[in-house]
């Protein structure tokens, strides 16, 4: 080879070096991250935020610590991979000063947005109090602009405001893809309608206020003390594409104030009625596996307007519990063709009951023949005894054969693929999931863990030889602890071993007249007994566990 051509090829392998030298550096050169320590006066804490936030580069993270406070609203605009961390709720508070309107807004394009980890406070006391200057909402969406893509709202408090988070696309604006979760919403201010100019416009008080999604889900939060309404599902046109998901949140003493009284009446505007779930005039959103647990009010809401029609809204698994309201319905619907039906229960584990207006019609939501129960008889789900949901399946148990479906949101689930056990539960009673990757059975007063397996197969399970004779309710939690009543004595379960006695506990109270159970975790149960409802702490045992009547 030529000395020329050698000195060339050195060269051209020199240059190709440093070439992509450069462009690995950029490429894993590390984000911006920058750390806030609150101070608690606005002077310092808004502008502070309001600049890290403004030049903040791609993909920067800003960690928060300690106490803000805020007097002017925080804009996110036109930003990329943009984390804003706190240290936790309680942890990490942004303090809305009193009579200051907001604490974050988005606006422009925003793409991979997340916020995480701290609480916003308002001052709201009150709901009629609150209007006028003192509207103070969370985290709220430019109508007029913004355009919100994969955007995550994770492990945030919202406390003493009038709206949490409230995030509505337009013909301006888009929501696209976007996770709502882990959330904890509470004494959120309702008003049966905002003055303006001392004229009665809209009403305020909304855990989440959202519109025109194109794919959004709601799910594992906490509403407790919501005013008006915990979630406010506004509209999904018919042509908008995607799906709103509303799945596996708590809803506690919606309607009501911390001391326990109501908020208001259970009626605004012309009686129709507070819900805490309200799906309006939407296309293609499900509501699924949510608690409703003493509600003011009727707990969830399908509506019409004047210019469109609700559709193809799926109501699953829902679990209505000792709600408190005048009126006698768990579901207010407006469109019950619309509207398809799948196990949803009371607290005695029977239909809930639905009113077809406001004082309306009373009826039993699944029987009612202008509903869409796909439960009912020569309907694909026909037979089905209990549905829970684990790992994104649902676990179906139809004529004592335990099903594994996988949901495809929007589609009727008579399409949905599944696959089946040949195992036959004859003699079943209950099944709950817990988060340890398995179900729990209770079969002719037996109880089974099963772990789910192959299409077509015996799939395994082991069981306790424990005669849970007199067997009456069974709830699962997260850790696996099972609470069982058994002839009006409440027992907590730890899975054990094949064939053994598994461990338990028990409270030496007596439920008499129990008519319902359920589980919000390890440490917070909810017990009906004769017509109240009982908030039960678990304790040691042999022991009689605390109780409060709410």
């Amino acid at each position: 080879m030529k000395t020329s051509n050698r000195k060339f090829i050195k060269l051209y392998s020199i240059m190709a070096f440093i070439f992509l030298g450069v462009l690995g550096n950029s490429q894993t050169q590390a984000a911006d991250t920058h750390t806030l320590v609150g101070t608690n006066n606005c002077a310092i804490d808004t502008p502070a935020l309001k600049n890290k936030v403004k030049y903040a580069t791609y993909g920067a993270t800003i960690n928060l610590k300690g106490e803000f406070c805020i007097n002017q609203a925080i804009e996110i605009k036109n930003k990329s991979a943009l984390t804003i961390r706190g240290q936790g709720m309680g942890n990490t508070t942004l303090n809305l000063k009193p009579n200051h309107l907001d604490g974050f807004i988005l606006s422009g394009v925003i793409t991979d947005l997340l916020l995480e980890k701290f609480t916003i406070r308002g001052s709201a006391t009150t709901g009629e109090a609150n209007n006028g200057t003192k509207r103070q909402v969370g985290i709220k969406n430019n109508l007029y602009g913004a355009t919100v893509t994969r955007g995550r709202f994770r492990n945030l408090e919202f406390d003493k405001l009038i709206t949490g988070m409230d995030l509505n696309g337009s013909e301006t604006s888009s929501i696209i893809d976007c996770e709502i979760t882990h959330n904890y919403f509470h004494d959120i201010k309702g008003t049966v309608f905002l003055m303006i100019d001392n004229v009665p416009k809209w009403g305020t008080g909304y855990g989440i206020h959202s519109a025109e999604m194109k794919n959004l889900t709601i799910s594992d939060n906490r509403f407790e003390r919501t005013g008006r309404h915990a979630i406010y599902q506004s509209y999904n046109k018919e042509q908008s594409s995607g799906h709103v998901l509303i799945k596996n949140n708590v809803f506690i003493g919606h309607g009501s104030e911390s001391d326990g009284s109501s908020a208001f009446g259970p009626t605004v505007q012309g009686n129709k009625y507070a819900a805490a779930v309200v799906i309006a005039r939407s296309n293609n959103v499900t509501a699924a596996f949510n608690k409703f647990i003493d509600s003011r009010t009727v707990a969830l809401s399908v509506e019409k307007s004047n210019i469109w029609a609700p559709s193809n809204v799926h109501l699953i698994a829902n679990r209505f519990f000792a709600g408190k309201y005048p009126a006698p319905g768990d579901i207010w619907l407006e469109n019950a063709a619309n509207v398809i039906f799948w196990m949803n229960t009371n607290q005695s584990g029977n239909e809930p009951h639905c009113i077809d207006g406001p004082y309306g019609t009373r009826y039993r939501c699944n029987s009612s023949s202008p509903i869409n129960d796909i439960t009912d008889n020569g309907k694909f789900w026909a037979g089905t005894q209990a549905i829970t949901e684990m790992d994104g399946y649902y676990y179906v148990m139809q004529n004592n054969m335990l099903h594994r479906v996988k949901p495809n949101y929007g589609q009727d689930p008579s399409t949905w693929s599944y696959t089946y056990s040949t195992t036959n539960w004859s003699g079943f009673q209950a099944m709950e999931v817990a988060d340890n990757g398995a179900l729990y059975i209770m079969q002719n007063n037996l109880l089974h863990k099963v772990t789910p397996g192959s299409h077509g197969t015996i799939w395994p399970y082991i069981y306790s030889i424990q005669n849970w004779s007199g067997f009456q309710a069974m709830k699962a939690v997260d850790n696996g602890t099972l609470f069982i009543m058994q002839n009006n004595y409440l027992h907590k379960v730890t899975p054990g071993s094949h064939g053994t006695y598994w461990p338990y506990i028990y409270s030496t109270t007596n439920w008499f007249n129990f008519s319902g159970l359920e589980a919000v975790n390890d440490d917070e149960l909810y017990i009906m007994q004769n017509g109240l409802l009982h908030m039960v702490t678990p304790g040691p045992h042999g022991t009689y566990w605390n109780y409060d009547i709410r």
